[in-house]
């Protein structure tokens, strides 16, 4: 059975503490300690990690089921839905 990694001591340097085991379409998804963003408001207060120009993440609604937050790649390609 596989033991979970225990890394705790491997800052990527970013600030933080970012989660690079994420990939990253999900980086807006989770915080630091990599709880899933469910609000509007905590998702606008986060600095996306996959923008080189410092954007900060973008709640996407979803008809139904709410919404997520994403990175502004992520938003440029679904937005339309």
């Amino acid at each position: 059975v596989p033991v979970p990694d225990d890394d705790n001591n491997n800052d990527n340097g970013s600030g933080g503490g970012s989660n690079e085991n994420v990939p990253d379409a999900f980086k807006c998804s989770v915080d630091s300690s990599s709880n899933l963003i469910t609000d509007e408001s905590a998702c606008a207060a986060m600095t996306d990690s996959t923008s080189t120009t410092g954007e900060k993440c973008v709640w996407c609604s979803v008809p139904i089921i709410g919404g997520s937050c994403v990175t502004n790649s992520v938003h440029s390609t679904v937005h339309f839905l």
